[in-house]
């Protein structure tokens, strides 16, 4: 086991979160499409995620807040790893890496660049200096990534308790069986069939414009799987929540809880985002029960 180091040395951060994507389909168009066109596609997702999604907009007079404690594209691919999972820090660390995590999956397909990943437990040497990152679990994520059929993230074993006990604090929690939290059960298609497995819940939040974009760009198999996964996730949904009366183009809110908060995106119509007009004042008042947590296992009755 390495200890921890600091200053100029090599970094271990221990026991994080940690997610590779590639891109599917991205070494092919290096062959047929314009690098420049390529290039302008790929420079504004990763400038926009950069800009708006690997940190959170700080109020004035507050600190900035990364999302991650790292986050890099290589290449094809997109490294992230998780903040401090300390049972403080943990409600918050986790809800911001799937937050982010499914924000990024979002703005791929819209720019038809669409993910395709896994999340694991483990540790990981940075050396900030030579821009490297080495992790005991790279393989069984870059393996995970490359056996699966579809645009999505699947979870793997070692970081499943971690992101549930983050997200919800038990896992009794229903949210994830409502479509509409971060993760959700479903057999993960793969080249040699499927895994049952609990993966991103990324089509909730996700808008329909940009849901149509990346399944206008996936083929095959792939684009048949993973509209399967987004016809699933819609099958689960309660109806949609709707204003008492029209703000502006908004129509309806969806609405993403967990322990350390909430996510809300006003949609209008075609079920895209929409923002209030201007000095809108909107009047939230939600109500809800805690659930007490499961003993663990090492607890006697």
């Amino acid at each position: 086991m390495l200890a921890e180091t600091t200053g100029h040395e090599p970094a271990l951060l221990s026991r994080r979160l940690i997610a590779f994507c590639d891109i599917i389909g991205f070494t092919n168009r290096l062959k047929t499409s314009r690098l420049r066109d390529l290039h302008e596609m790929y420079s504004r997702l990763i400038d926009h995620a950069n800009s708006k999604i690997f940190q959170q907009e700080a109020a004035a007079g507050s600190p900035e807040h990364r999302n991650f404690a790292r986050a890099d594209f290589l290449f094809d691919s997109v490294l992230l790893v998780s903040n401090h999972l300390t049972v403080e820090e943990a409600p918050h660390s986790v809800s911001d890496f799937m937050s982010a995590l499914s924000q990024l999956f979002e703005s791929s397909l819209g720019w038809q660049l669409p993910l395709r990943g896994a999340i694991s437990l483990g540790d990981v040497l940075e050396d900030t200096s030579r821009r490297i990152s080495l992790s005991e679990t790279i393989p069984d994520l870059v393996g995970a990534e490359k056996q699966q059929e579809w645009a999505g993230v699947r979870i793997l074993g070692p970081a499943v308790d971690a992101i549930i006990d983050g997200l919800y604090g038990t896992a009794a929690s229903e949210i994830p069986k409502s479509g509409t939290g971060h993760v959700v059960s479903y057999p993960v298609p793969t080249k040699h069939g499927t895994v049952p497995s609990l993966v991103l819940n990324w089509p909730y939040l996700c808008d329909a414009k940009d849901i149509k974009a990346g399944l206008a760009f996936l083929i095959g198999r792939k684009g048949e799987e993973t509209q399967r996964f987004v016809d699933f996730v819609h099958s689960l949904l309660p109806p949609p929540t709707r204003l008492p009366s029209r703000v502006g183009t908004i129509e309806s809110v969806r609405i993403r809880f967990y322990q350390s908060g909430f996510n809300i995106k006003f949609c209008d119509a075609d079920g895209n985002g929409a923002d209030p007009p201007e000095g809108t004042t909107i009047d939230f008042r939600i109500a809800a029960q805690r659930i007490a947590p499961i003993p663990s296992r090492n607890e006697t009755d």
